[in-house]
């Protein structure tokens, strides 16, 4: 997923706050949310690309809940990254 563009949207409060509160509702992240609506009313045969995009939340969200129950591992995990950090920065 590296071929991508980026920019900034601005949006209303109150639409913003319908988005966020849809994505709630979808089990996704805003991002998600929104490519979702984007795709569904342009090109639904990128429909493929938001089930990835939902895939890879999951597994995220579901990584972040394990690290959260075992704090000892996300410490050694956050002090391995500081290494390479260091190593590499």
């Amino acid at each position: 997923m590296a071929d991508h563009l980026n920019f900034r949207l601005r949006l209303p409060p109150g639409l913003h706050g319908k988005l966020q509160e849809a994505a709630e509702e979808n089990g996704r992240s805003l991002h998600t949310e929104i490519m979702a609506r984007l795709v569904a009313s342009l090109d639904p045969s990128w429909s493929g690309y938001i089930t990835e995009l939902e895939r890879q939340e999951r597994q995220r969200a579901e990584l972040f809940e394990r690290l959260k129950a075992d704090p000892a591992h996300m410490a050694k995990l956050m002090a391995e990254l500081k290494k390479k950090e260091r190593k590499h920065g």
